[in-house]
């Protein structure tokens, strides 16, 4: 009876848990569906937003927490190390006692998991108390339209939990003490019940991942035939529309889809894709030749009309694999937009460069926390006297092996976990504490979303108000994207540029480039994208598009940086168009720090191997000015 008891309480528990843990998690994607994807762009403070709008919202969220049963839902950001309260739901109870959480509240009680959260890749839980009570929590990162990370969080009553378990387990006990038999018939009806509710999909009606997973390991075929649907722009119709009406259109597709899969059974894979399983024996085409039957041309609802747009992935293989292999053939088939595309020996390169992403965001991961990223530094070069101008400092990552990798090899990754603000910090401190002796100008490369981020403003101008010349410090900003909030980026360049730094547009020609951005930012200069240097010499369209930017530049008072210079040939044709500076692997590839400055010589130049830089006379050019 003790061994029976103790088996209920722990299944009910474990239940309970993973049952609240799935409220909370769809919890916080309703914050986000609520919020809107623009709501946390541009927070400064306070009156980011009327206490009208803000009364608005908090009901809305008020409304859609008790509905799915949980205490409060509500969204935070970090700014300066601390943690305010963007938006929250309130209780009868907060009304009565005066605990309303208000826009842009300080959150004191913000516990070090809480502050974690804001650089994790997936959702945080946590136990905590604060003035409204003792909950389980999720913090769930997001990142909003313009970058910014927010958390978007849920909480339920550890109280509420304790109770629906102390229920359980007395109910248990009293009917095991009286009615032994009947407690373990109740104990089997419950354990299936519970079972049940975790494999269907309340939403559809329909199997879910846990189901399926189980299903292909217990079955004793070797070969399995697995389809993935991706059904497009479900985000969105959710944002517009709401979960509910997102959900209603993945069930009547569903059971749209269940009427011409006799021989298949479906499952909801996750909230914007559905799986289908081979339950019997039939030859691999047929899957393919019945879904590309499939009938999407009329709508899938009524009210709102929505038609369903999706693409589709097929695998065959082993249990371990084919639903992975399905995903990936239906990932392949939104890139290429192909409606369905069958997973063959084509597509495992996409696999293995899976595998390779996961390894990278290891090492990058532990080379963020461990301080295992170095600046290597590659001299800009005054073609007018030979002197060096300045060094730009490029990251590298250090592998727990040693491997140096390079930026090609981890900038994906970084952007990808939300790790890119960490990269930037640690190579403008680096980097200036490198060159703050030294009479050296540098600069460092920078993304909007890094120069944006007031983290990192505070950091440098706190940094550079004790710097010997903050005049020899420039910012490579990387303009690889559309720009819509001028004013505001300029207004930060500005701030930075009252301290003496430099900006620089990078890459330029080539892209998102544009002379507006360049006059709009009011930067000091440009490099001209690598690709167009490279092509100076075969292409005399390309010789007279860069003689145009050198008179643009020369209109503006710019200055002009050559990248990717190689050979002595290019320089040639480059010094005869007017190029006056220019960096690349002709004159020196990125080195560490003690190839170019060594002990005690860390004012003496770096060696060279350019013609136009004389042994004897090594020394750095004026530091240039805007």
């Amino acid at each position: 009876m003790g061994g029976y008891i103790y088996y209920s309480y722990q299944k009910t528990h474990d239940a309970i848990m993973a049952h609240a843990d799935e409220k909370l998690r769809a919890a916080a994607l309703g914050v986000r569906d609520i919020l809107g994807p623009y709501f946390h762009d541009g927070i400064i403070d306070k009156s980011h937003i009327s206490h009208q709008e803000y009364s608005q919202i908090t009901r809305r969220l008020s409304d859609f927490s008790k509905g799915i049963g949980v205490q409060y839902i509500y969204s935070m950001i970090l700014r300066n190390n601390k943690v305010y309260f963007t938006s929250s739901s309130y209780t009868d109870a907060d009304i009565a006692e005066d605990k309303m959480t208000y826009f842009f509240d300080y959150y004191p009680e913000a516990t070090e998991a809480n502050k974690a959260a804001f650089r994790s890749i997936s959702p945080v839980y946590e136990e905590s108390v604060d003035p409204w009570g003792h909950f389980r929590s999720i913090l769930y990162p997001m990142v909003s339209q313009d970058g910014t990370v927010y958390l978007a969080g849920a909480d339920i009553l550890i109280s509420d939990l304790n109770n629906q378990l102390n229920t359980a387990i007395h109910d248990a006990l009293i009917t095991g003490c009286f009615f032994f038999f009947l407690l373990v018939l109740t104990g089997l009806i419950y354990r299936h019940t519970m079972r049940r509710n975790l494999i269907i999909d309340a939403s559809t009606g329909f199997q879910n991942y846990l189901a399926l997973s189980e299903q292909l390991e217990h079955d004793r075929e070797i070969h399995h035939q697995v389809a993935v649907i991706i059904v497009n722009d479900l985000e969105q119709i959710s944002s517009f529309y709401g979960i509910q009406v997102a959900n209603e259109l993945m069930a009547a597709l569903m059971q749209k889809i269940s009427l011409s899969m006799f021989g298949y059974r479906l499952y909801r894979l996750n909230s914007n894709s559905i799986a289908i399983r081979r339950t019997s024996k039939l030859p691999d085409h047929e899957l393919g030749d019945r879904l590309k039957q499939l009938d999407l041309d009329q709508p899938i609802l009524r009210y709102p009309c929505l038609y369903a747009s999706v693409v589709i992935g097929i695998a065959v293989g082993s249990k371990e694999i084919v639903i992975e292999n399905a995903v990936i053939a239906a990932n392949q088939a939104h890139a290429v937009r192909d409606p369905i595309i069958t997973f063959d020996q084509s597509l495992h390169s996409i696999k293995a460069s899976y595998i390779h992403n996961l390894i990278i965001a290891r090492d990058v991961r532990e080379a963020c926390s461990k301080e295992k990223i170095e600046p290597y530094f590659q001299p800009v070069v005054d073609l007018t006297n030979g002197k060096i101008l300045m060094f730009e400092s490029l990251a590298r990552i250090v592998t727990p092996n040693g491997t140096i990798l390079e930026p090609h090899d981890f900038l994906t990754v970084i952007e990808k976990s939300r790790l890119d603000h960490l990269l930037s910090r640690s190579i403008f401190l680096k980097t200036a504490e490198y060159f703050k002796d030294t009479n050296y100008s540098w600069s460092i490369n920078l993304t909007l979303n890094d120069l944006m981020d007031e983290g990192f403003q505070t950091l440098v101008k706190n940094y550079l108000a004790t710097y010997p010349n903050p005049s020899r410090v420039s910012f490579d900003l990387c303009l690889n994207q559309s720009i819509e909030s001028f004013s505001q980026i300029r207004q930060v360049i500005q701030s930075l540029r009252a301290i003496g730094i430099k900006f620089i547009a990078d890459d330029f020609g080539s892209g998102f480039s544009n002379f507006s951005y360049l006059i709009k930012l009011g930067l000091d200069g440009f490099k001209l994208d690598g690709n167009l240097t490279k092509q100076v010499c075969l292409d005399n369209s390309i010789r007279l598009y860069i003689s145009y930017l050198l008179r643009f530049a020369k209109d503006t008072d710019m200055i002009v940086i050559a990248e990717s210079v190689e050979d002595r040939k290019t320089l040639s044709e480059l010094e005869k168009i007017g190029i006056e500076y220019a960096q690349g692997f002709y004159f020196g590839r990125p080195a560490s720090v003690p190839n170019l400055l060594s002990g005690d010589e860390k004012t003496q130049p770096p060696p060279s191997h350019h013609p136009i830089i004389h042994q004897s006379d090594q020394t750095q050019s004026e530091p240039w000015q805007s």
